[in-house]
């Protein structure tokens, strides 16, 4: 009912399998908490303690994709001390949404092959697809994933736009237990949180199961919406947009037609107005000596003047 003939097509061309454990997992969350919250918020009063807990664990598990996942590991766009990557890799784990070796090696194959059958979560096969449709269908053939072996040397054959990744002992360390931890570790804290406040099921449900799915659902829309609402002042090579409304979403990922056209910057929002708080954060750090290495696109190249007005687009 979510797929048109273009995606069946897709489905059946690329030989793609239902990956059933994926969907059941994400439908999970969506059941607790919708039929958990309203009974919770009926039965108790409104207290802050778990939207705080929401809004410091979103900033931390979205902050670690953006500027862990994304910026750091898929892009190289700057480096990071030990502390930092084992921090976005901890925090990432708790996002939820996969290692961060194989979420790098699908975008990395996402900015290879943009809007083509080969980009895992192409724009053009429509809104569903690019949003989430896509996390539920994998290659069936694929003897390495079968396996579940996850030593070097097979991940190598199984990622093999991520060697550099798969030197990193940390990002190794994360693949192999991230799902693991990252679940434990959300259970965990918010359950140790709910026993000292005496609000289990508010810590639980708020600061675990609905920012989970929040965190998943803002991720999503770079992939979805920021490839079909917003300006291309940039480029128009791509479906990519720059959306201020996708870049309050995403600590900044919105600027995504900059983006996709200057991959290698670490920022995504190249002016000074810009709202993208994962470039001020790794500029910050870098002021302490905690990064550093930080790339950037010289103003020659990108269709803006100093004050942000657009000039004439690139070549």
């Amino acid at each position: 009912m979510f797929m048109n003939d273009l995606v069946k097509k897709h489905i059946k061309e690329k030989n793609l399998k239902f990956d059933c454990t994926v969907f059941l997992f994400l439908v999970f969350f969506k059941v607790v908490a919708l039929i958990g919250l309203p009974i919770y918020f009926y039965h108790n009063e409104f207290t802050w303690g778990p939207w705080i807990i929401f809004l410091i664990f979103s900033v931390l598990t979205g902050m670690s994709i953006t500027m862990g996942y994304h910026r750091l590991f898929s892009h190289k766009t700057f480096k990071a001390n030990n502390f930092i990557e084992s921090a976005l890799l901890f925090f990432g784990a708790l996002s939820l949404q996969n290692s961060c070796l194989k979420w790098s090696s699908d975008h990395r194959t996402h900015h290879s092959y943009t809007d083509t059958d080969k980009d895992p979560y192409n724009a053009k096969l429509g809104f569903l697809w690019s949003h989430i449709v896509w996390i539920f269908y994998t290659p069936t053939e694929n003897r390495y994933v079968k396996n579940n072996d996850v030593s070097a040397e097979t991940l190598r054959h199984e990622f093999p736009n991520c060697q550099d990744l798969i030197q990193n002992p940390r990002v190794l360390k994360q693949h192999q237990f991230g799902h693991k931890l990252g679940l434990l570790s959300n259970f965990f804290i918010m359950g140790v949180m709910g026993f000292l406040f005496n609000d289990l099921w508010g810590y639980l449900l708020i600061g675990g199961f609905l920012r989970i799915i929040f965190v998943h659902q803002t991720t999503f829309c770079i992939n979805s919406l920021a490839h079909m609402f917003g300006e291309t002042p940039h480029s128009e090579a791509h479906t990519a947009k720059d959306s201020l409304f996708c870049a309050l979403l995403t600590f900044g990922e919105g600027y995504h037609n900059f983006h996709h056209t200057f991959p290698n910057d670490y920022r995504c929002g190249p002016l000074l107005h810009n709202y993208d708080p994962t470039k001020w954060v790794i500029v910050g750090l870098s002021k302490v000596g905690m990064t550093w290495d930080l790339k950037r696109t010289s103003k020659s190249k990108y269709a803006f003047d100093r004050r942000g007005f657009k000039v004439t687009k690139p070549v």
